[in-house]
């Protein structure tokens, strides 16, 4: 047998030794997220549930889980997209709401017709992503408190700036 593309094997079985290699890193969670609890096989599924939802949320992998799932409506640093998502930095909607109202909402989506809605457009439940679990919610909700806290510090740098810049027009 000839061999018709020695590149094309050699990346394949790079492939394979990376999966044979890297098969125990990802805890079988979603998106490789290690678990900060050790070893799951040692615990009950109510009690890693309860410390799903107890660990801390990080915003880091929020930040990755947004631009893998939330980016096409929302834009790559929250501040929305013509007729597609409004911005999350300014939200009134994520201002107003717990981290753990957020994660429902994102859990359960919006339809279009729902009166609340201000674009009138679906939110697909789990930002379209079924295998997204309420820690990754979570993250993803770190991470929008991030760029909330962002808007409003350019907000007030803004606002420094423009109050400096009259008085040293006088």
């Amino acid at each position: 047998m000839k061999m018709r593309n020695p590149l094309l094997l050699a990346l394949c079985l790079g492939l394979l030794a990376n999966l044979l290699v890297n098969r125990s890193d990802r805890g079988g969670m979603p998106h490789g997220r290690r678990d900060s609890f050790g070893s799951r096989g040692d615990r009950s599924a109510s009690s890693r549930q309860a410390a799903e939802y107890t660990r801390a949320a990080d915003a880091a992998f929020g930040q990755m889980l947004f631009a893998s799932n939330c980016t096409a409506c929302h834009g790559p640093r929250g501040h929305g997209m013509p007729r597609q998502g409004p911005s999350l930095r300014d939200s009134k909607f994520v201002a107003e709401h717990t981290d753990a109202q957020l994660v429902a909402f994102l859990r359960q989506g919006r339809t279009p017709a729902d009166p609340a809605s201000l674009m009138g457009m679906l939110m697909p439940p789990r930002g379209g992503n079924r295998a997204l679990d309420d820690a990754g919610l979570a993250d993803v909700v770190a991470f929008v408190r991030e760029l909330a806290e962002d808007a409003r510090e350019e907000a007030a740098a803004a606002a420094a700036a423009a109050s400096e810049d009259g008085s040293n027009a006088r």
